[in-house]
């Protein structure tokens, strides 16, 4: 069953942002944001850093954002970071963020 529920927002700053971009209100960093559970949220950091050091993924930060109201189906887990991380390793790599927007993790 879908519901809303409270999250954390787990932001990895992975490249910074084009001056002229955050000029015009984009955000400093480019990256990936990852939907947690708010008890996970210590292990989650650990294992995504875990993970973008094993991938060879250059990150600027990771850091506990804020919380926000999201479908319970959009939480992630361990798994869906690693198959994230596996299948959109190079573009992470080579800060493919179209549009000067952060990724969304979602399942």
């Amino acid at each position: 069953m879908i519901e809303n529920v409270i999250c954390r927002v787990v932001k990895v700053d992975c490249i910074p942002n084009d001056p002229v971009d955050i000029k015009f209100g984009g955000p400093k960093y480019l990256g990936v944001d990852v939907y947690v559970k708010k008890s996970d949220v210590k292990f989650m950091m650990d294992y995504i850093r875990y993970m973008f050091y094993e991938y060879g993924i250059p990150f600027i930060n990771i850091r506990d954002a804020h919380a926000k109201i999201v479908n319970n189906c959009d939480i992630v887990d361990e798994k869906t970071i690693k198959d994230y991380i596996e299948t959109h390793r190079e573009e992470l790599i080579n800060g493919d963020f179209p549009h000067g927007q952060n990724k969304t993790l979602k399942r």
